[in-house]
């Protein structure tokens, strides 16, 4: 898809906001990382993501009859269910709604899991939409016919490809805006469950995002504060393990995201992990807009609908919008992890992702500037995440050393607040790599 005039894009995993030339959906390489390669070199690695993470008979293990326990354990494997009966996927939730949840029980958990994943549905399951998850509720570990083992802690099957503990993560995407590199970055808490090949995310919230580049476009403090509790990623999946070349190879399933509006009904049909394409999404449900406005929310309370994002530099003001997008992590030739004990050091796999935005207002009103908005794919071949471990659990010094304050955005916001924040001071806004 190509523009005819400049326009700017409105977006969260590249940047907020940003001035683009006419293109034909084709972002220029890094100029730090001097690559070569074609934009799309890492789809083959991420369009069988799910799959390859997967195998519906996780619910085999978890829950019998009961609808929400195995609803929660498709998502999460085996690993949940046996022992617990129906409660076994309150691993991750529970009675969540777990987007994936859906199909998952139905191995063989009769009328355990259904294509709402439960009955929650809340933030307190790890995501709020118990909608419409069941065709990724085949997600498992591929070794869920035989019964969790929950006399131990969950194991990696590779020492030196352990991804068990904590970790903060910032992504950062990349596009062209006004002849230069705009750096879109996002960071988060994250805690992970690793056993055999399979992890799983257990806990994980947003901590906000920053553009660096020409533009300058910042989050005020309530809408961070937001952000935090919305598209909550406790369940989502991948694999680590250590391939035939010596280094780590990681995939972590696609994932899609919505700011500014209810969650549940604009995610893709088939769920959070849906490998559909950002166009098929738009032509199924359309994001709200300003004519047609149902299912917009006043996320950050600011009293315009979608959330509100800061800019200055090239066009200075505020624009309020709503957003859909979608991400994966994988590894290949260019983005590789070398086998560690204990991660002393940051790891750094690639990042794919593509977004929407539906613009509603800006300050000052009818800015033309600011109001413009576009579908952009923003895949890069310099997309990445960095990834910074702070060890097997709460008590490493590493943690305090950040520090982290609190973890708990539903129970104690202020206290998670703190942590994206000093998340933020711990790896802070790039313009480069």
């Amino acid at each position: 898809m190509s523009a005819s005039k400049p326009c700017i894009l409105a977006v969260w995993m590249l940047s907020p906001l940003a001035a683009c030339e006419a293109q034909d959906r084709v972002l220029t390489p890094d100029p730090d990382d001097g690559s070569a390669m074609a934009g799309r070199a890492g789809s083959a690695a991420t369009s069988g993501a799910g799959g390859a993470m997967s195998g519906g008979t996780a619910g085999a293990n978890s829950g019998g009859t009961t609808g929400t326990g195995a609803g929660g354990a498709g998502m999460t494997g085996g690993a949940g269910g046996a022992p617990a009966g129906g409660s076994g996927g309150a691993e991750t939730g529970g009675t969540s709604g777990m987007p994936t949840g859906g199909s998952g029980g139905g191995g063989t958990g009769g009328t355990a899991g259904t294509t709402t994943g439960g009955t929650g549905g809340t933030d307190a399951g790890g995501m709020i939409d118990a909608g419409s998850a069941g065709a990724a509720g085949t997600l498992s570990d591929g070794s869920a016919d035989a019964p969790a083992d929950t006399s131990r802690p969950p194991t990696a099957q590779d020492p030196d490809c352990d991804l068990n503990g904590l970790w903060i993560a910032q992504q950062i995407t990349v596009a062209t805006a006004l002849g230069a590199p705009q750096y879109g970055n996002v960071w988060s808490y994250l805690e992970i469950q690793h056993d055999g090949a399979d992890f799983k995310l257990s806990q994980q919230f947003d901590c906000g995002g920053q553009v660096k580049g020409t533009l300058n476009v910042t989050l005020r403090e309530a809408t961070t504060r937001v952000l935090m509790r919305h598209n909550r990623q406790a369940g989502r999946r991948g694999t680590m393990k250590k391939g035939t070349s010596g280094t780590c190879e990681l995939v972590l399933e696609r994932f899609w995201g919505i700011r500014g509006a209810i969650e549940a009904n604009f995610i893709p049909a088939a769920g959070r992990t849906s490998s559909a394409d950002l166009t098929q999404v738009q032509m199924e449900r359309p994001l709200p807009k300003t004519a047609t406005p149902t299912g917009a929310e006043d996320w950050d309370g600011d009293g315009h609908q979608g959330i509100g994002w800061d800019v200055a530099g090239v066009v200075t003001g505020r624009r309020h919008s709503v957003q859909r997008d979608w991400s994966s992590w994988f590894t290949d030739a260019a983005y590789t992890i070398t086998p560690a004990m204990n991660w002393t050091t940051d790891i750094m796999p690639r990042a794919e992702a593509d977004l929407e935005d539906s613009v509603f207002d800006t300050e000052p009103p009818g800015n033309l500037l600011l109001a413009a908005g576009a579908v952009a794919d923003i895949r890069n071949v310099n997309n990445r995440v960095i990834l910074r471990f702070l060890g097997r659990n709460a008590s490493d010094p590493r943690v305090a050393a950040i520090p982290i304050t609190g973890t708990d955005p539903d129970g104690n916001a202020a206290s998670a607040l703190l942590t994206c924040s000093a998340i933020q001071a711990a790896m802070p806004a790039r313009q480069a790599r």
